[in-house]
């Protein structure tokens, strides 16, 4: 990765820093990724809502084209930070040139797998409250619905659902006691969306993942061999 200039690149050390430091902690998800077709106005929403955007990362990597001919694709980061949820720190990524990075023959897994429909964020009742503005903050409150077990945040691609380790289990069936031992409001699933199951296991079963189903759901539950989280699959329409 090149880094366009030495502010940028002050950034970029923070951005480094912040994933170090909660990985020496322990290991899951310090950071996560928001789909951004237009980072500016993203920042400028979040602001007005009350937010701030802690730094902007800009970069771009050298590439050839098929035919040779050079190219460069270009990237822009918005980091938004909340003080007391340091492991639900975000950023908006925007990628410029989409054609550079994504092309259909690199993305058609064999097992089926087509994209991420939903992440959980483990907040217990007394964090919950916090856990809710910041996503509000992030997402519009319009964006929040309340639910017998806590609530869920609509995004462009997908939601979040936010709960208890309690109303964890309900979703997951048993839970690891590795999985988020401090009990910091963190992400302790991610959920892809699949043509079938049955497409799937037989690349869990080759792996030796540990799994069981739950609620329609095929839940990974080895948070060692996974980064700290859980890992599941649903079946799910492919966004178009």
């Amino acid at each position: 990765m090149s880094v366009c200039s030495t502010g940028t690149r002050r950034e970029t050390s923070f951005f480094g820093r912040h994933v170090q430091h909660w990985l020496n902690e322990r290991e899951g998800v310090p950071l996560s990724a928001l789909n951004s077709t237009d980072a500016a106005a993203d920042e400028a929403a979040v602001v007005a809502r009350g937010g701030q955007c802690a730094g902007t990362i800009e970069f771009g990597r050298d590439v050839l084209r098929d035919d040779g001919t050079p190219d460069r694709t270009a990237t822009t980061l918005k980091i938004f930070t909340r003080s007391g949820l340091p492991r639900l720190s975000m950023f908006a990524c925007q990628q410029h040139r989409r054609d550079l990075i994504e092309f259909p023959r690199w993305m058609d897994h064999p097992n089926g797998a087509h994209g991420f429909v939903s992440a959980t964020i483990l907040a217990e009742p007394k964090d919950q409250l916090a856990v809710r503005d910041w996503l509000a903050t992030l997402h519009g409150p319009e964006a929040v619905t309340e639910t017998g077990w806590g609530f869920t945040v609509a995004t462009g691609k997908g939601h979040w659902r936010v709960l208890s380790r309690d109303a964890a289990r309900a979703f997951f069936g048993p839970l690891p006691e590795e999985l988020a031992p401090d009990g910091a409001p963190s992400v302790i699933s991610l959920d892809l969306g699949c043509c079938a199951l049955d497409r799937v296991r037989p690349f869990v079963d080759a792996g030796g993942f540990a799994c069981h189903e739950a609620r329609g759901a095929l839940v990974l539950t080895e948070p060692a061999r996974l980064g700290g989280i859980l890992l599941t699959f649903q079946e799910a329409p492919e966004a178009p």
